[in-house]
């Protein structure tokens, strides 16, 4: 039986941040649109994470909003286009020091 969950996210002081998690998608899509109300909030999105029976997990992105109204920033995920190979674990650690701080 694969287990689905349903987490809301908010984009709040320039991250993404769990802001709930939910067995169903109704409620889950209405406590983003409940988030879109908070000025602190620059955007909410909905998404679904299934287990698969290996183990691992499946994302899915089902909601995705910016508030209507008033000035915000503009947010955009960008495509990676090249990544570093890492040869050592110290490659590593510094390829993701460097691509969260």
């Amino acid at each position: 039986m694969a287990l689905v969950k349903y987490e809301v996210y908010v984009f709040r002081d320039q991250r993404w941040i769990l802001e709930t998690s939910h067995r169903e998608e109704g409620p889950a899509k209405a406590a983003a649109q409940s988030s879109l109300k908070d000025p602190k909030i620059a955007g909410v999105r909905v998404v679904r994470e299934k287990r698969r029976p290996d183990g691992g997990f499946d994302e899915e992105i089902l909601f995705g909003a910016l508030p209507q109204g008033g000035k915000k920033k503009d947010f955009s995920l960008a495509e990676i286009t090249v990544a570093p190979v890492c040869e050592t674990l110290a490659d590593l650690y510094r390829s993701i020091w460097t691509m969260w701080f």
